[in-house]
């Protein structure tokens, strides 16, 4: 069954949890899988508890919570003005025939050509998704190949919360990408736009 847009900005208002939309479908941030009719109707008509939340909907982890500030602050403290920093609340625009939408965990893009539609950002140059158990095979699969179809993007970073290792895609050609991987304590990832990822003080704490 596909769905409208309104239909998950009723989800979010209701459970304050953040969903994706993707050619009429509704999956939870954290999830692989779409919301099933019965899950939607749940949700819509609040026959839910919290209890039912965490059994149905798959939630974020601290660890991921706290590499997410982290993260964040390291941009703060480091990048340039002319440049934006936006948390999951931000809708990237996904290339398909039926509108689309992801909501990465950071996504970074240049203020003076951003571009919007229906209130999802157009063309960011940085994407950042920190990887679960619930979300690793979408982060590095349809993901990535969606990520990958839009024209502005120059890097997509994917951190894991399981061990030091970080997976940096950079564009190196209109259709072509290249790896780096950093799974080194004392490794420093350089994003494109001019952010440094020191793991040791990313991963301080949490492993």
């Amino acid at each position: 069954m596909k769905y409208e847009i309104d239909t998950l900005e009723k989800l979010e208002n209701l459970t304050e949890l953040a969903f994706e939309f993707v050619a009429g479908e509704i999956y939870p941030k954290e999830g692989d899988l779409p919301l099933t009719k019965l899950q939607i109707e749940t949700l819509l008509f609040q026959k839910f508890d919290y209890q039912w939340l965490k059994q149905n909907i798959p939630m974020v982890s601290i660890k991921h919570t706290k590499l997410i500030s982290r993260l964040q602050r390291f941009i703060y403290a480091q990048i340039s003005p002319t440049y934006e920093c936006y948390g999951e609340g931000m809708q990237v625009k996904v290339s398909r025939n039926y509108f689309s939408f992801r909501k990465p965990d950071i996504t970074i893009s240049l203020i003076q050509t951003e571009e919007f539609e229906k209130s999802s950002l157009v063309n960011p140059l940085s994407i950042i998704e920190v990887l679960s158990p619930s979300t690793q095979h979408k982060d590095l699969n349809e993901k990535k190949e969606e990520y990958f179809q839009i024209p502005s993007l120059e890097e997509y970073i994917l951190i894991s919360q399981e061990e030091y290792k970080i997976q940096q895609f950079l564009r190196s050609g209109k259709t072509k990408w290249t790896m780096r991987v950093y799974d080194a304590q004392n490794q420093t990832c350089m994003m494109t736009v001019g952010v440094k990822i020191e793991m040791d003080k990313l991963y301080q704490g949490i492993l």
